[in-house]
């Protein structure tokens, strides 16, 4: 009787981790091995404020990315405490 290509790998891989074990290769360096796994990317957006130059405290809060944008971000945007379109320009998120 054949045993599947799947099969096969998860016998392996249990083989060689009973062959570290056989070796005195001691259980903590194999944990420590295993639960680093791979490295994640960072990630291209970052969440910024949007704060209103007519001096309200109004702000909104958008994404913007940081790999094609560089400088700061301003846009025209509606200010509802103005009452009327203003300038609004990036700041930190505290």
């Amino acid at each position: 009787m054949q045993i599947g290509k799947k099969a096969q790998s998860a016998k392996g891989l249990t083989d060689r981790f009973r062959g570290c074990l056989d070796n005195g290769f001691p259980l903590a360096s194999l944990a420590a091995a295993f639960s680093n796994g791979p490295t994640m990317a960072k990630p291209t957006t970052a969440k910024i404020r949007l704060n209103s130059s007519g001096d309200t405290g109004f702000f909104y809060v958008t994404k913007k990315n940081t790999r094609t944008m560089t400088e700061k971000f301003s846009i025209k945007k509606y200010d509802p405490v103005l009452r009327k379109h203003v300038e609004f320009k990036e700041g930190k998120i505290k």
